[in-house]
């Protein structure tokens, strides 16, 4: 049901996986988001279920609507519960979270797009960022960072992340499209467009590596998980080869005993 990626007594994080759950095909079977069109009561079911696994109360969730962007937004208390049960008051055209708060459970929708978490113990903040490749190209993760240090005071070095399981490069073709935006709007993003038996593919895994180590984040801070999300069907729902399937999310919350 979920892999971790911490699971003490500070902090708690991973990602549900796609079984078991209440849903059934094509989003069978733990598809959490309502937007999909799964039946909401299967979700809502799903959403119960994990939330007991993690023993954090799903009205201290909050569920954003991603839009493939780079909008950041950090969580106030009054804040708690949004998108939990019901798509209609989730916080819209937000692709990336964060918050000081103990007690909130930040997730983020994913179906082969990158969830990145991020942890500063030290301060003690925690983030989590969905980054498709339109939002890897409008530099989501470096900003990400970036709103970090200017607005939170953190040092980069201070940082751990967690990248999972996401559509990796030999499986992400792209079209001619694709290729002109990159070369035309986003140049130094050049490097990661793969040429391949006549076909052509996007490392955007390598995009979103270089955007941490733009800030100042070294490589020995970022845990990579290696699935890709296209391989494994059994584990995982992926657009790129289902397309109508559910969502997965990923997970970050900070205990109160922490703060």
């Amino acid at each position: 049901m979920v892999h971790y990626y911490l699971n003490n007594k500070d902090f708690v994080s991973g990602m549900t996986l796609r079984k078991p759950g209440f849903s059934v095909a094509p989003y069978d079977e733990l598809n959490m988001a309502f937007y999909v069109g799964d039946q909401h009561q299967a979700v809502l079911d799903n959403r119960q279920r994990v939330a007991e696994t993690l023993n954090f109360p799903l009205k201290q969730w909050v569920f954003p609507r991603v839009v493939h962007g780079d909008v950041i937004h950090k969580i106030k208390h009054h804040e708690l519960g949004r998108g939990a049960f019901s798509l209609a008051d989730s916080l819209n055209n937000v692709d990336a979270l964060y918050t000081d708060l103990p007690d909130v459970m930040l997730a983020m929708f994913h179906a082969d797009c990158i969830p990145i978490i991020f942890i500063d113990p030290s301060k003690p903040l925690i983030g989590i960022v969905h980054a498709g490749w339109r939002g890897s190209l409008k530099a989501i993760t470096q900003k990400f960072i970036n709103t970090w240090i200017d607005k939170e005071q953190v040092n980069p070095h201070d940082l751990t992340i967690y990248v999972g399981p996401s559509l990796r490069s030999h499986n992400f073709q792209i079209q001619a499209d694709v290729v002109e935006l990159i070369n035309t709007n986003h140049p130094v993003y050049r490097p990661y467009i793969i040429y391949k038996k006549n076909q052509t593919y996007l490392d955007v895994l390598g995009i979103n590596l270089a955007q941490m180590q733009a800030t100042g984040i070294k490589l020995e801070q970022v845990h990579v998980h290696p699935h890709c999300t296209y391989d494994y069907p059994d584990l995982y729902f992926s657009y790129r080869r289902d397309h109508i399937c559910g969502r997965h999310v990923s997970f970050i919350g900070m205990r109160s005993l922490f703060k």
